[in-house]
């Protein structure tokens, strides 16, 4: 069978109809989308092996989600009276038997079409017309990459029928989705050179973008000023790592702080000049460049930039100030300077916390919120923003402060246009731990994970390391194999703490994900651990070496994550959630390697679960 299959080609889904005239919608246009079903790269097994029925889902803004299913051999099967407009989402289901209630075997999901950047586009005529009078091969196609559930599977050419790369390998960089162009913006990074060296990313390599209906990733060659024209300078905005970038509800990228060259070339040194992405009318990547002026003076790397569950801030919290007396490779490696350091122009941990407002106007604003610090200067931590209805809320958990891994937990919160006030609430006490992930969940898985059902979200803080050695790096025998629910936050309260569902492997350095279908609770991927553990030849015997499964948690089975393999075991790698909720996985560092020659990976991999169900 075809890696590429149209629904057509596969007898099941002719069209997504969508009327002319329909009074149903008042967003416009309305236009004859054809989908075309695109299987995941090298995925094993196919995701249409040994399905029956197919269920085609589309969920438009303000409205109940709509759906219909065909068996995957019916010749007759159309889509009938299923309008969609502006901002809709598809997803499909593939199913064993006849029963769309049942566990999906696999699925996928688009990213909201924006019919109107397809017209401007002239991908099909100006004027909605009628499906019948659209001539042949003007109709929009949306490529839905689908996969096994609970499995990656690689991004794919949907013309091709080839597996998709990053143009240039790369590890330490970002990868956002830019909502206001329906594609992935990436920013900067790493990569290893023939002599095994780290060295930023071409400056000219240093961005690029992915297209979700394509499956393509493409080099951006051409940067202009909101207004402007083309400015090659912007470019050297985009050489920098161990960054942030942060998707704002307006559909623009903010990018903020991480390392870049100093002077010639031969140290690094943390940037404090920071940039937001837009994409204009044209498609254009557009470059506000963000410094002093607006008042955000905190160099920092290895930080964290936390959008308030509001949306209209950001906070930045922690982070490296210095490279201290570290090398420049040790800094390129990951490294922070220790405790005791000699730091100038900063420190080796940053208290101060930077507040990152959109105003009405779209202007974005930094400042630094007076009188409001950690009580422990850190990086490496987590900062996760919680759903409160009195204001905002968001918990800062784990971290070193180049010593050992910071105990405190602490609650920033602001209520109604009150100032920010930080609280230190809880002692991770044993717990303690730096480079762990978190992820906040709902509030009713955090009744399954702990006995007395918070009321609210809680984080949940997985792994880690429980010490620190002198060079910053991790010892490998100090990984943490559990999990930590903090829970019963909120003003007035005093956080706790209970114990989380155990990992199947040890893991630091890793990422998690919400998987937002109310069936599975959290995705871990990525990280590293011990020799040991995970059974990794490498050189030296004692690198911690990276993870080779990824951990799963769901609902059912609260009690502890199950393992999910990886099409390819990487390190150090970007991530992006597109608004569905689908996960990418891109670039980061082999994981494959027996030798000390790493390489710096160019595939990128999408993870597939049940994203929406309806039953008939």
């Amino acid at each position: 069978m075809s890696k590429h299959l149209s629904l057509c080609s596969v007898s099941l889904l002719s069209a997504l109809a969508l009327a002319a005239g329909c009074e149903q919608f008042s967003l416009s246009p309305k236009i004859t989308v054809n989908l075309k079903v695109v299987e995941a790269c090298d995925a094993d097994p196919k995701a249409l092996d040994g399905v029956e029925t197919m269920q085609l889902i589309a969920q438009t803004p303000d409205e109940e989600p709509k759906s219909i299913s065909a068996k995957k051999g019916d010749k007759s099967a159309t889509v009938g009276g299923l309008e969609i407009s502006d901002g809709t989402e598809v997803f499909v289901n593939g199913f064993a038997g006849n029963d769309t209630s049942a566990t999906p075997v696999s699925s996928g999901a688009s990213t909201p079409l924006n019919l109107k950047s397809y017209q401007d586009s002239k991908a099909f005529p100006a004027s909605p017309l009628p499906a019948r009078q659209y001539p042949d091969g003007q109709n929009t196609t949306v490529n839905l990459t689908m996969g096994r559930l609970h499995s990656f599977g690689g991004t794919t050419d949907a013309a091709s029928a080839q597996c998709s790369t990053l143009m240039t390998g790369r590890h330490g960089h970002t990868a956002t989705f830019l909502g206001q162009a329906g594609k992935v913006v990436i920013v900067g990074g790493l990569t290893y050179a023939a002599d095994g060296s780290e060295t930023f990313v071409p400056r000219d390599r240093a961005i690029e973008l992915y297209d979700p209906n394509t499956g393509t990733f493409a080099q951006v060659t051409e940067l202009r000023l909101p207004g402007g024209g083309a400015n090659a300078s912007l470019f050297n905005l985009m050489q920098r790592a161990f960054h942030t970038a942060t998707a704002l509800p307006d559909g623009s990228v903010l990018v903020v702080g991480g390392i870049g060259s100093s002077g010639n070339g031969d140290a690094v040194q943390p940037l404090a000049v920071s940039f937001r992405l837009t994409a204009n009318d044209n498609g254009d990547i557009e470059v506000t460049q963000l410094g002093v002026t607006e008042g955000f003076q905190n160099r920092r790397f290895h930080h964290q930039a936390t959008l308030t569950k509001r949306g209209d801030r950001v906070l930045i919290t922690g982070g490296c100030g210095c490279v201290g007396d570290l090398s420049k490779a040790q800094v390129l490696q990951g490294m922070c300077p220790a405790a005791g350091d000699n730091c100038s122009g900063g420190q080796p941990r940053v208290s101060a916390i930077d507040e990152v407002t959109v105003g009405a106007d779209g202007a974005v604003r930094f400042t630094t919120v007076q009188g409001g610090v950690l009580a422990k200067a850190r990086a490496f931590h987590t900062a996760t923003a919680i759903d409160f209805s009195g204001g905002d809320i968001i918990i800062v958990a784990g971290g070193d402060d180049g010593t050992s891994p910071a105990a405190e937990v602490e609650m920033i919160r602001r209520l109604g246009g009150q100032a920010w006030l930080v609280q230190t609430v809880l002692d991770l006490g044993l717990d303690r731990v730096t480079r762990a992930a978190a992820v906040a969940l709902p509030e009713s898985d955090c009744s399954l994970l702990v006995s007395d059902s918070p009321e609210s979200e809680c984080v949940l803080l997985t792994g880690g390391c429980t010490s620190v050695e002198s060079d910053g790096t991790c010892p490998a025998t100090n990984i943490h194999t559990g999990s930590t629910v903090i829970y019963k936050l909120g003003v007035g309260s005093v956080a706790a703490m209970a114990p989380g569902p155990t990992l199947t492997l040890p893991r630091y350095d890793h990422q998690a994900f919400l998987l937002p279908n109310g069936k599975m609770m959290a995705l871990l991927a990525g990280g590293k651990c011990s020799n040991d553990n995970c059974e990794k030849p490498t050189t030296p015997a004692t690198e911690p070496v990276p993870i080779i499964a990824g951990d799963l948690l769901e609902r059912r089975d609260a009690a502890g994550f199950q393992p999910v393999q990886y099409k390819h075991v990487r390190t150090r790698y970007a991530s992006t959630v597109f608004p569905s909720g689908q996960i990418m996985l891109s670039g980061g560092v082999l994981g494959e390697q027996a030798t000390n020659t790493k390489v710096s990976e160019s595939s990128a991999d999408l993870f597939f679960f049940a994203f929406r169900t309806v039953s008939r």
